[in-house]
């Protein structure tokens, strides 16, 4: 490439984008452990502790309320980009090639950090789990120290409860374990499913089965919930599933982003919704524990993160 060839790119700061994180899927994870929660060791932590260059994971940012504290993480990598060899003086496009743009920020998660009715450190994650797991509780070594999180897993009766008391005009899928209901033999996982873009209807036969028998533990479920943002034109359709380990997976549709002020990213905007979303859907009582104890009332929407640089 000589000195007459430019590359076609133009760099401006974005900041009233309003196509981030849009038709994507996010699970939430809830993890518990056995470490005292202390707000200030872990906002001192991580304030200390920032992402820096040359390194793939870190936290970039933090919100401290009364009880709880937020985290953003992020995973650095390289995107790849087609597009053409440019010729500044006749202004012709000459030919393909492809350029790798690196150090970008490929992936978020977002951590709320709280305190349960027992006093230790519980973690609700979001787009989270399998290997992204690993990078994230290493940054909380010094915190934990031999504390694992435990991931924690829903209530069969609670999950049964929602299903048919909350969601049942709006279900698309059910997973479930027959156990020894008559009439499925050694069968111990099935699943009923609606045609596409459709509802399966409640008052069907093999649903009022389901329903109405005891025996036939409901092992997870797929429906959809109608909410709203105050910086969202409109309200959206957001499609979930939901199962007994505890899991929740979000599926969101193109999300139209309006009135976001310079500072206040809409990524942290997208976790703000994905966290109301979850509150309408999860109750205290759903959880798995030895003691029902839920997320502080006090915890507060996420409203603004610092420190978040275009740079």
């Amino acid at each position: 490439m000589n000195d007459e060839v430019d590359l076609p790119f133009e760099w401006e700061l974005e900041i009233e984008s309003s196509d981030i994180n849009t038709h994507r899927k996010l699970s939430i994870l809830r993890y518990e452990t056995k470490c005292s929660f202390n707000l200030e060791q872990i906002s001192q932590h991580f304030k200390r502790n920032r992402l820096k260059f040359g390194r793939d994971f870190g936290c970039i940012d933090d919100i401290k309320n009364e009880q709880s504290i937020h985290l953003l993480f992020a995973k650095m990598g390289d995107l790849r980009h087609s597009s053409a060899i440019f010729d500044s003086k006749t202004k012709e496009y000459l030919s393909s090639t492809s350029f790798k743009i690196k150090n970008l920020i490929v992936s978020t998660i977002h951590v709320d950090n709280f305190q349960d009715e027992t006093n230790n450190l519980n973690l609700l994650v979001f787009n989270g789990g399998g290997t992204k797991n690993e990078r994230l509780f290493a940054q909380y070594r010094s915190i934990l120290a031999d504390s694992q999180p435990k991931q924690l897993e829903f209530d069969e009766y609670e999950l049964r409860n929602l299903c048919f008391d909350k969601f049942e005009s709006n279900l698309s899928e059910i997973s479930f374990n027959p156990v020894k209901e008559p009439g499925f033999g050694n069968t111990q996982q099935a699943e009923y499913q609606s045609e596409r873009r459709s509802i399966l209807d409640p008052n069907a036969e093999k649903i009022k089965e389901l329903k109405d028998s005891n025996n036939i533990i409901i092992t997870g479920f797929k429906s959809s919930i109608i909410s709203k943002h105050d910086n969202l034109s409109k309200e959206a359709e957001v499609r979930f599933t939901i199962n007994s380990t505890g899991k929740i997976e979000l599926e969101f549709p193109k999300l139209a982003w309006i009135d976001v002020e310079p500072n206040k990213k809409i990524e942290i905007k997208f976790y703000e919704f994905a966290r109301k979303i979850y509150d309408e859907i999860v109750s205290k009582e759903l959880y798995k524990l030895s003691t029902k104890y839920g997320i502080a009332p006090s915890q507060k929407l996420i409203t603004s993160f610092r420190g978040v640089s275009n740079e």
